[in-house]
């Protein structure tokens, strides 16, 4: 099990005697898939990330639209504008469309932290209240 991170914990220290026959059947694969859980499970910083994509890509793409301008002013004659212009707009499809799976995936994020129905806080020790 993972612990909630900022919480008091303990080890507990065991003596493990060693594998009397045969070998683990615990493969990398399946402490990849734990890994995977582990990091999935507490977060929904994956989820983020296509927000933080789109908006790395917007940043070129306008560096790119910039210059595309600039070649269209310094070389008019000589410019194939439309394969540029394509590119460009396909570009700013697919940042849009990063950008929406990034705010929907913050949507899913929070419901999938309120599905957990973990609590907004624990009591630790009551002071001045009657137990009842």
């Amino acid at each position: 099990m993972i612990s909630w991170t900022g919480y008091k914990t303990c080890a507990v220290d065991f003596h493990r005697e060693a594998r009397l026959a045969g070998q683990s059947k615990y493969h990398w694969d399946t402490m990849i898939n734990f890994a995977i859980e582990g990091f999935t499970s507490f977060t929904t910083n994956p989820l983020r990330w296509a927000s933080y994509f789109a908006f790395g890509l917007d940043g070129i793409n306008f560096i790119y639209f910039i210059y595309i301008i600039i070649q269209f002013v310094v070389s008019a004659s000589n410019f194939d504008f439309k394969y540029h212009f394509m590119f460009f707009s396909m570009i700013a499809i697919s940042t849009l469309i990063a950008f929406f799976i990034g705010v929907l995936g913050e949507y899913v994020g929070r419901v999938f932290d309120e599905t957990k129905q973990r609590p907004l806080y624990f009591v630790q020790s009551l002071v001045n209240i009657d137990e009842k």
